[in-house]
Parts: structure tokens; C-alpha cells; sequence
């Protein structure tokens, strides 16, 4: 177990209305990943939110992105995004694309205030509760 993969797992978990959508273990596991990417942002030295990408040629995917309850609205997943997108330019990836949950209407909101568009739909693709995702992507 690494101390990251603790670390970000309880923020995933504080994160998410339905706990974190990975275990801790999952988190150790692609945490060793070579084509996965992190970054994380800090308040006073400490980890408060983070995003988790991977890569696949000039494609990316965001696997998870969460900030720590107590520090959402404080533009801290603001920052992470311009962060990634950054990152993600200097590696040469040129779309990048992700899952949501259809009812989390304040995550999609907040992905369309950065150009994501909906691209499609993946039906039951979440578990407890059973529900579809919406599919967005954004050209960086």
C-alpha cells in the first residue's frame, strides 16, 4: 500500500455522494501504472484534491478527478483542470475524454464551463446505484 494511494482513495471517498468508485487497492494498482498520470493540488502542504488520467497515443482519458469536501468551491478543481490541460498539451495528447454519471448535473456543468461537449452515453454503466454515464470530450 502506498502512502499516495491512502491518501487519495479517503479523498475519493469523502469526494463522491456514493463513496469512492475505486478501492484502495485500485488505487495502489494504477498508481504503478506507467501510462497513468497524477496530479494533485495542496493546501498548506497538504493534498486536498487530485485528477487521475491515462493515456493511450494523443488520446487521454480522466479517470477520476475529486476534491476534498471542505475545499470544493474554492476553485481547487478549477486549478487541477488548467493543470492537466497543460500537462496533457506538453504530452502531445489532443482529446481528452471521460464518464459522468447522467444525474450529477453540477460535474457536467462544471466540465462544460471548460468546452467539454457530450459525445454520447454508456447505459448502466455505473453500479449502486445502476445508472448511465454521459460520455464528454474536449479537442485540447
Amino acid at each position: 500500500m502506498t502512502e499516495l494511494g491512502k491518501k487519495l482513495f479517503n479523498i475519493s471517498q469523502a469526494a463522491f455522494k456514493y463513496g469512492s468508485p475505486w478501492k484502495l487497492e485500485q488505487f495502489n494498482e494504477q498508481l504503478s501504472q506507467p501510462s497513468l498520470r497524477c496530479l494533485t493540488v495542496s493546501e498548506d502542504g497538504v493534498i486536498v484534491g487530485f485528477s487521475l488520467w491515462q493515456c493511450t497515443l494523443d488520446e487521454a482519458e480522466l479517470l477520476l478527478i475529486a476534491v476534498t469536501p471542505s475545499f470544493q468551491g474554492q476553485k481547487k478543481g478549477k486549478e487541477l483542470m488548467r493543470k492537466s490541460f497543460i500537462e496533457l498539451r506538453e504530452q502531445g495528447i489532443r482529446v481528452l475524454f471521460f464518464e459522468v454519471r447522467k444525474s450529477n448535473q453540477v460535474a457536467i456543468s462544471f466540465y462544460q464551463s471548460f468546452g467539454f461537449e457530450k459525445v454520447g452515453m454508456r447505459k448502466k454503466y455505473y453500479h449502486y446505484p445502476v445508472e448511465d454515464a454521459v460520455i464528454m470530450s474536449l479537442e485540447l
